[in-house]
């Protein structure tokens, strides 16, 4: 199976996690019936397992690509939304500013945690994340001990 293909049927299945809730209740405030609890957190678990996947199924048939990368980092901002519609139904959030703050909690946060590392602290290194050197050479470690 293409990596692509399991990275999509990933995010589908994640997706209509997010459509059983929003069809009982579209305020994220009200019970929903025990069965849709149960499968929004099956489909966050099959969306999960999935995405782990794919990354090996690509390296394991050699048709990993900046393309693939792309559409599973994609897919991945997009679980992003749904996890927290899924997170807010569960916790009884509404649709907020409590279910907002969780939001730019799972987004804009580790976004901005992650930005120095990956580009300052490179430089401070000497080399840059894929162990280059700054001049785009591949950086000799023989020499390292």
């Amino acid at each position: 199976m293409a990596p692509n293909l399991i990275t999509l049927i990933g995010s589908l299945i994640l997706f209509s996690g997010v459509i059983v809730i929003l069809f009982f209740d579209f305020t994220l405030s009200k019970e929903l019936p025990a069965w849709a609890y149960f499968y929004s957190g099956l489909s966050i678990f099959l969306y999960q397992t999935l995405d782990a996947v794919d990354g090996k199924q690509a390296r394991r048939t050699g048709s990993s690509s900046p393309l693939g990368q792309l559409f599973d980092h994609g897919c991945d901002a997009f679980a992003c939304t749904c996890l927290v519609v899924i997170g807010a139904q569960n916790l009884g959030l509404g649709n907020g500013y409590l279910s907002a703050l969780m939001l730019y909690n799972l987004t804009v946060l580790p976004l901005l945690c992650t930005t120095p590392i990956a580009h300052l602290l490179p430089n401070r290194l000497g080399r840059n994340v894929r162990g280059r050197d700054p001049d785009g050479r591949r950086a000799d470690r023989s020499h390292r001990r």
